[in-house]
């Protein structure tokens, strides 16, 4: 995680503050340019929960590591407490009087609710317990006297306690759901709560307690954090599902669903005072600050999960706690009264008709939407708006312009010289788009699209020459925020099973490249004294976290809290039955699995098939695609033992047939190049397989030479898919498809083109790489032609997650059986966190 330090000399484990503006910071790919954050403090845990006074002039903050603080506006400490357990809850009474905090302990379930007044004097503590389970208190809210304080837990249950007597009292409490309460809110007065129960519903409770009539919406969603406007009568919700839930007036027993803003869950959500704003925390570890229908205004990436967020009275600044450690402060220039003003522009754009006074009043709102920082929205609801208005060269002219002065205004900010860049090349300005482009490549997140785009333009202005350096350059491999994220996930699930030596070597990886990402320099030293696990002992545990880093480790929560994980475990992107068959995999391999021939001493073959030969003899970085997608396959093949006959298109070197042929299978390869079978065949006999299978043949995948339902199973592996002619491959398909029987599968694996880090097989020549590069389609466009060729139950597994290059850095080049296992496990945790990201090749399997 980087550290913006005023001054680098401190220790790394010194809390510090510093407000930076923008150049003054130090080398970060977290600063973003626009809306960057004015000022973040480092609190050496993650951060569970924030919450503001009216004008943020306080801050409030309780993180994981027990430690309860109150910070200025400004960021400055004014005192901090350490707590019983970790601090996962904390709200202020309106006038800010009054400091509320919740902990928690998962194992055995416990937790208290404490009251401080400003000054940090603890008024108050009632501690939740009880033999059979206990509580775990979440959300903590305040009506505006403090004389009412309702409390949510993870065991269902909500308390209510009101100042009686000269103290708090427990006067109420309801048990609402199954499978934990999360977020709750009182409006001004205290006289309604309302609560969000997961899996159940958001309730409107009276003042005893009892739901309101008519005060509950069911949701079967997932339902993390909530917030409400000063009256309790607008709600937001964060979702499961990467949306949030939006009432805007609960005495209409319903609301909607936002668009969606993440493939992870939405935890952190705040509402501004006249509910038009919603900063949206995911545990993507994006910010999302948008209206109330989730239109994005703009986001901004951290280094952790957010769990919590939260905004001034007006909007116009929000504060956000990541589990990076870090509290992050935002001057907001988009207040309410901004998307008010915005929204007006758009109605008002909305009804022109004549084109002329359309082009001059739309050049004048994107100035506007300059002013306030929103470029990229500003461009977004123009194109939605306004594209099929205005003739397309003018429209993208208008765009062009604007994005110019844009980025005279905010010249470090890559992400406008990409789409600068974009928009050139639409203009046929070629020498402007690589122009914006060189400068874009200066992040790393943008730096694959960006070479790859100048190429692309080099090549449209003759210069081929400097088309196949940027080609080059394009695939050069990088660790991006992304990737690092993903190893991270990986080595703290390697610490969760004591496996310190695999966890070491991800920290050290991590660190070469960013010393202070995350906490890995910390991890990485408190693990160093650790005796490690004998990590080649057992290949069966696939042992990745697919929660993130950090989510609750089962083994750390209750038995009497499993209803809990039980409803996190639907967040997952991956079926969790997957470690189970994978796990299955891997022991089935311990007994059979050899090394790739590249890596095996003897090398007895001298035929002149060079090219096969060389197929036969990657380079680690290229046989690990090999072996990841021979797991995959077995993956998607266990348990089904109804498969006898099969057929490889593309056979090659005869790898799948042998594979199939070494598991009983009638196996069966066809390849269009006679040297090909040749070859294959010759490897057979070198074998000594006493069978007939494998059986090769020379043929055409357009026509194949078999009768209708003949095969079990149809395969086109390794990118051959990519090497049959876009027009052409729906021929292929429906070949597979005669060819198959009754409930016949089949298992394509190719090249993702949508991949940052896409580097094909090294064997290619770079004139082969663009040519396979063109016969390439995405994987929408993929699912679309299996779906036109008859296939069902389609099913995409993308894998090689991360830059094939750091698979010598991470020590997985000898692919023994449990370097093969890691590579899998880095899988897992990119598709965990990343649902959508492209690996560099993908699989997709259907039925017949």
């Amino acid at each position: 995680m980087p550290r913006w330090e005023a001054n680098s000399s401190k220790p790394l484990n010194v809390k510090y503050i510093m407000n930076f503006q923008c150049g003054q910071q130090k080398k970060s790919p977290l600063s973003q340019g626009i809306n960057d954050p004015a000022w973040v403090y480092y609190c050496g845990a993650p951060i569970i929960s924030t919450d503001t006074s009216t004008n943020c002039e306080l801050i409030v903050v309780g993180s994981v590591d027990k430690k309860l603080s109150l910070l200025s506006k400004q960021g400055h400490l004014i005192w901090e407490k350490i707590l019983d357990e970790e601090v996962w809850c904390v709200a202020f009474a309106d006038i800010a009087r009054f400091v509320i905090a919740g902990t928690a302990r998962k194992k055995p379930p416990c937790g208290s609710i404490y009251i401080f007044n400003n000054s940090g004097h603890r008024l108050f503590k009632y501690t939740i317990d009880s033999p059979v389970w206990g509580v775990t208190v979440w959300g903590v809210s305040t009506s505006d006297d403090a004389k009412v304080i309702v409390a949510s837990s993870w065991n269902n249950f909500a308390f209510r306690f009101e100042f009686l007597n000269g103290q708090f009292e427990l006067t109420n409490k309801g048990r609402f759901g199954d499978h934990g309460l999360y977020g709750i809110k009182t409006s001004k007065n205290g006289s309604r709560t309302i609560l969000a129960a997961s899996e159940h519903g958001i309730t409107v409770l009276d003042e005893k307690f009892m739901p309101i009539n008519g005060g509950k919406i069911k949701l079967k969603n997932g339902l993390y954090n909530i917030d409400i406007d000063h009256e309790g009568t607008k709600i937001v919700a964060g979702c499961r599902d990467g949306k949030f839930y939006y009432v805007d007036n609960i005495k209409l027993k319903s609301g909607n669903y936002s668009t969606t803003l993440s493939d992870r869950p939405i935890c952190g959500v705040a509402l501004s005072d006249d509910g038009y704003l919603v900063a949206a925390g995911s545990f993507d570890g994006k910010l999302y600050l948008t209206n109330n229908r989730g239109r994005c205004l703009w986001d901004y990436q951290t280094y952790g999960e957010i769990w919590t967020t939260s905004v001034s009275k007006d909007g116009a600044h929000v504060c956000v706690g990541s589990g990076d450690h870090c509290l992050y402060f935002f001057n907001n220039c988009c207040s309410s009264s901004v998307i008010k003003e915005l929204e007006d522009i758009e109605l008002f754009l909305a009804f022109i008709k004549n084109r002329r006074k359309l082009k001059k009043e739309l050049a004048r709102a994107l100035n506007i939407y300059s002013e306030y920082g929103l470029i990229q929205y500003g461009i977004t609801r123009s194109r939605e708006m306004l594209h099929e208005k205005i003739h397309t060269t003018d429209f993208e002219k208008i765009i062009f312009d604007f994005l110019s002065k844009s980025i005279s205004k905010y010249p470090h900010y890559y992400k406008f010289h990409r789409l600068l860049a974009i928009q050139a090349e639409k203009l046929k300005r070629h020498d402007v788009a690589i122009y914006h482009n060189q400068i874009a490549a200066s992040d790393n997140e943008l730096y694959f699209s960006a070479m790859l785009s100048s190429g692309i333009n080099f090549q449209k202005l003759g210069l081929s020459s400097a088309a196949r350096s940027c080609f080059r350059r394009a695939i050069a491999q990088s660790l991006d925020y992304s990737s690092m994220n993903i190893l991270y996930n990986l080595a703290r699930s390697y610490e969760d099973t004591e496996n310190w030596a695999e966890a070491a070597i991800l920290y050290e990886v991590l660190i070469s490249w960013d010393i202070h990402f995350r906490n890995s320099w910390e991890r990485l030293q408190d693990i160093k004294e650790k005796k490690s696990k004998d990590s080649n002992v057992d290949y069966t545990g696939v042992t990745v976290n697919l929660l993130g880093v950090d989510s609750p480790r089962q083994y750390n929560i209750s038995d009497a809290l499993a209803h809990i994980t039980k409803s996190r475990f639907k967040e997952l992107n991956i079926d969790e039955t997957q470690k189970v068959k994978l796990s299955k995999v891997f022991k089935k391999l311990e007994n059979d699995y050899k090394l790739p021939m590249s890596l095996q001493k003897n090398k007895s073959l001298e035929y002149d098939e060079i090219a096969y030969i060389k197929y036969d003899y990657l380079q680690s970085e290229d046989e690990i695609k090999k072996q990841l997608e021979m797991v995959y396959e077995l993956l998607v093949l266990e348990g089904r033992k109804n498969i006898v006959s099969t057929l490889d298109i593309g056979a090659a070197t005869g790898r799948h047939p042998m594979l199939m042929t070494a598991k009983d299978k009638k196996a069966i390869g066809i390849d269009i190049e006679e040297r090909a079978m040749h070859y294959a065949s010759k490897i057979k006999k070198q074998t000594k397989t006493s069978t007939e299978y494998p059986f090769y043949c020379v043929g055409n995948s357009l026509y194949l030479p078999f009768s209708k339902s003949v095969f079990d199973l149809v395969t086109c592996m390794m990118g051959t898919f990519s090497h049959i002619d876009p027009i052409k491959k729906i021929n292929m398909l429906k070949e597979a498809y005669r060819v198959l029987g009754v409930n016949g599968i089949i298992i394509v694996s190719t090249w993702d083109i949508e991949c940052n880090h896409l580097s094909f097989l090294s064997i290619y020549s770079e004139k082969e790489k663009r040519i396979i590069a063109e016969n390439s389609i995405s994987k929408y466009e993929t699912r679309l032609l299996f779906e036109q060729a008859g296939f069902k139950n389609i099913n995409i597994i993308p894998f090689m997650m991360i830059p094939n290059v750091f698979i010598y850095e991470l020590n997985i080049h000898n692919l023994k059986l449990a370097d093969l296992k890691r590579a899998v496990e880095i899988d897992l945790s990119a598709k965990s966190l990343y649902p959508t990201m492209s690996g560099e090749m993908f699989m997709v399997v259907g039925t017949k």
